[in-house]
């Protein structure tokens, strides 16, 4: 079974639950395929993370967003249905007479079960969610009874009744003009009040992937409706919380990708930091795992090819991951197995036949698949023969027996190779050859120049090449 390798993300954890424990609005701020999806995951499963906060995590990306639609409305369908989903709103809640009259006005339909499955469709939740969601809306058991509730208002003193819950609604335009706020809002009060150690965080993922329009629109109703506080007394006049009375609120994007973004669709004068800072009040957190993904990213290189990590220095540098996503790298270490065309059988002097140990190989299919260049492949097994250092650092062990097996046809003869520095040549020759396949080597100097040497190392670094699959 292969061994799975787990990026390190205790420093990256600590980091950001220390920045959202400071801003109540902030971005999160990652290019995308660097794995910010799974800190994220990582980051909300963390023990010390999960008794201070509860998430909601919405992905407008895969909303069905009609022209005439408000993605923002959208925005908080689905932000009720995650409120179901993860317990902050019970399945028996209960709605006010005012709200009830208010959805069926709003809605034209008798229940939250026939407002809300339709709902569903463009909200393109996930199946589990959607089987939950559905289930407990068919059950009747959310918002129950709302088409008899509302008869019962009907039924009583009917016209001074109706007229009653209609005043109460234009007393309270959250609920005249928008039933879900006011819901939403209700039902975040009740889990805070029950909750009191918890705070709620709304997670809204992949905004930069979603239309400019959307995008904005969003942004604009978090920014310009921070709303203040339902709460008469709890929070001094003035005092500004998030929109519905979340306790914090997470846009995860790349910062630089929304400024290009917004300077396309705005203009180039437009100002950007001030926009953006109507809803990030102050700075922003930049998410990077440089070092620890490099880390990771050699760590199961080296798991793959069983080469020593002080010998696959010399052929990744970190420009070459940097390039490249982490799933796409690890795409190209776990795809190897099949790359290498041919395997060359040597033997120990005692006799003993061994394949040559494939590292350098596999090596070879990883540049490739990472979109290395031969030639630029080719340098780098040319330099590390070269470099003094490398062949301290044990790359011989991988690289000659296969250079005495293709220049001389035979394990043990000496290979001459011509160092960068001076004219002077040295010989490697296999002293013995390992049961994994790899060297024990010996070297001798000699202070004379070899014409052929260059070209028979040009000619290895061919022949090795083409034990690989292009």
């Amino acid at each position: 079974m292969e061994k799975i390798f787990y990026i390190p993300l205790d420093s990256a954890i600590e980091k950001f639950r220390w920045h959202l424990f400071s801003h109540d609005r902030t971005i999160l701020s990652a290019k995308f395929g660097d794995g910010k999806s799974y800190f994220l995951q990582k980051f909300m499963e963390d023990d010390e993370v999960k008794k201070d906060y509860v998430f909601l995590t919405l992905y407008p990306v895969n909303y069905q967003v009609e022209e005439n639609r408000d993605v923002f409305k959208l925005i908080k369908y689905d932000l009720l249905i995650q409120m179901l989903v993860k317990g902050v709103i019970e399945p028996e809640f209960k709605l006010t007479n005012a709200q009830a009259l208010a959805l069926c006005l709003q809605m034209k339909a008798p229940s939250l079960a026939e407002a809300l499955l339709p709902i569903m469709a463009e909200l393109q939740l996930d199946e589990e969610t959607s089987k939950f969601v559905a289930g407990v809306l068919t059950a009747k058991r959310m918002f129950s009874a709302i088409k008899k509730k509302v008869s019962e208002i009907k039924s009583t003193t009917r016209d001074n009744q109706i007229m009653k819950y209609l005043n109460e609604m234009k007393k309270t335009p959250t609920i005249g003009e928008d039933v879900i706020t006011s819901i939403i809002q209700k039902g975040l009060d009740d889990y805070k009040r029950k909750n009191p150690e918890q705070k709620v965080v709304l997670i809204i993922e992949d905004m930069d992937r979603i239309d400019p329009a959307h995008l904005f629109r969003i942004l604009n109703v978090f920014s310009a409706h921070i709303d203040h506080s339902h709460h008469p007394g709890v929070l001094p006049d003035g005092v500004l919380s998030n929109k519905f009375g979340l306790d914090k609120v997470v846009f995860v994007m790349h910062y630089q990708n929304v400024e290009s973004i917004f300077h396309h669709f705005y203009g180039t004068d437009a100002d950007f930091a001030g926009y953006i800072h109507k809803f990030c009040s102050s700075n922003y957190f930049i998410f990077s795992l440089k070092e620890e993904c490099e880390q990771y990213v050699n760590n199961r290189i080296e798991e793959n090819t069983k080469v020593r990590s002080s010998v696959l220095k010399y052929f990744f540098a970190s420009e070459d991951i940097n390039k490249h996503t982490i799933r796409v790298i690890v795409r190209a270490i776990e795809q190897t197995d099949n790359s290498v065309i041919r395997h060359i059988e040597a033997q120990t002097k005692n006799g003993r036949s061994v394949l040559l140990h494939d590292g350098i190989l596999r090596i070879i299919a990883i540049l490739r698949k990472m979109e290395v260049k031969d030639e630029d492949i080719k340098n780098k097994i040319l330099n590390a023969i070269r470099n003094d250092k490398a062949n301290r650092d044990g790359v011989f062990d991988y690289l000659a027996p296969y250079m005495a097996y293709f220049i001389h046809k035979n394990i043990y003869v000496h290979v001459r190779i011509k160092r960068e520095a001076g004219l002077s040549s040295n010989t490697i020759s296999v002293e013995e050859l390992r049961l994994d396949g790899t060297a024990e080597c010996g070297t001798w100097s000699y202070s004379d120049d070899y014409s052929y040497v260059d070209q028979s190392l040009a000619k290895f670094t061919e022949k090795l090449l083409s034990l690989v699959a292009v």
